[in-house]
């Protein structure tokens, strides 16, 4: 885990982290369990990348925290320039269910399980966003479709 103490320490980090994903030629990225202290992404100077990994309240948490996560969330896509692409990684902690016809440009046909609460959120503001939940498109075994299952 990278936890970090001040600007300086995340700034240090991040080239290193920008470096490895460089000599491994990777573009695109998600860190999880990644601690950025007072930030939610860290942009590197002269970098052409942010730095950033969601990872959105359970679905045990208040409705007005989820409201606030979605809420911030909006706020971060409204202000990347309409040519630029946008990808979010992250743990969405959600079951967003298989209804890809009632879901068409958000939802593949891949889906499992029913949607729960986070499910419905995350399908909303996908559709807001004109965003699709790709994990949903792609043929894989169900067991990698998702990072945790309950009983």
């Amino acid at each position: 885990m990278l936890d970090t103490v001040d600007s300086g320490c995340s700034e240090h980090h991040s080239a290193l982290i920008a470096h490895e994903l460089s000599q491994l030629n990777i573009d695109i990225a998600a860190l999880s369990e990644v601690r950025l202290h007072e930030e939610g992404s860290l942009k590197d100077r002269g970098a052409s990348y942010t730095l950033c990994c969601i990872y959105a309240p359970t679905l045990q948490a208040d409705p007005a925290e989820k409201d606030k996560f979605y809420t911030n969330l909006r706020s971060l896509t409204q202000k990347i320039p309409a040519d630029d692409k946008i990808i979010i990684l992250g743990d969405f902690n959600t079951r967003v269910g298989k209804n890809s016809e009632a879901w068409k440009r958000v939802l593949g046909k891949r889906g499992v399980g029913n949607c729960n609460d986070n499910g419905r959120l995350l399908r909303e503001f996908c559709a807001e966003q004109q965003l699709t939940i790709t994990n949903t498109i792609f043929q894989q075994k169900d067991s990698l479709k998702a990072a945790w299952m309950h009983s």
